[in-house]
């Protein structure tokens, strides 16, 4: 059975201490698309520049919330003096916020709506794919289950080899990443984007989501108990 790192076995009288580590693994593909978009407005004053971002901004909402199957949330607001190294230039002021779409499954819904904002004004700050709360708790179940059952067959084979008659499981404990465990697969992929122009407005820009792998490791302690 194949464990992650050395099998260190400690015999006493009539009995024998394993400690050991399992991983158990799988392949997925994020299920969870996020996209990111912003609207820079610009002005020769401070009071213009956010007049002009709050007065598109209503519509920018409207319009990232026309789909379904996904959440809609605005980020913070940022307005202030750009920075000009030409002291001599005229002073430009500048007021900045976004909108992140979210939704499991929709990613065709939010990626429509992302080229309508794209051709409102909007840039496009990322796209991202990651695990739904439910894509990746199923997982982590399936994952410890799988591992538990690989320290229980690992433990009965040694159990066998050193002649004990049968297992207690003392000790098992998660193992994070740079504990000496596999590390973990990270909950956020990013997506390929790319994005053209055409004649009749903004194509919707492309993501696919990249397969990742998803890792769970247990340190685990069992007595083995040697026969009378």
């Amino acid at each position: 059975m194949r464990t992650d790192s050395s099998i260190v076995v400690k015999t006493g009288t009539g009995f024998s201490i394993s400690d050991f580590t399992v991983s158990a693994s799988r392949t997925v593909t994020p299920d969870t698309l996020t996209a990111s978009l912003s609207f820079i407005a610009t002005a020769s004053t401070l009071k213009a520049a956010q007049q002009q971002l709050n007065s598109a901004f209503k519509g920018l909402v409207a319009t990232a919330k026309k789909g379904k199957g996904y959440k809609v949330a605005t980020g913070g607001y940022y307005a202030g003096e750009n920075y000009n190294r030409d002291e001599t230039a005229a002073k430009t002021f500048s007021a900045r916020q976004s909108i992140t779409l979210t939704g499991t499954d929709a990613a065709d819904a939010i990626l429509a709506v992302v080229a309508e904002l794209q051709e409102a004004g909007m840039a496009l700050n990322g796209l991202n794919y990651s695990l739904s709360p439910k894509q990746a708790g199923s997982l982590n179940d399936e994952l410890l289950t799988e591992a538990v059952g690989k320290a229980d067959a690992t433990a009965k084979s040694l159990a066998k080899a050193v002649g004990a008659k049968s297992v207690e499981l003392i000790q098992i404990t998660p193992m994070l990443p740079g504990d000496g465990a596999a590390p973990k697969g990270a909950r956020s992929f990013a997506a390929a984007a790319s994005l053209e122009s055409a004649g009749g407005g903004f194509d919707a820009p492309t993501a696919e989501a990249a397969e990742a792998t998803i890792s769970v490791s247990l340190s685990v302690i069992y007595r083995l108990v040697k026969a009378d």
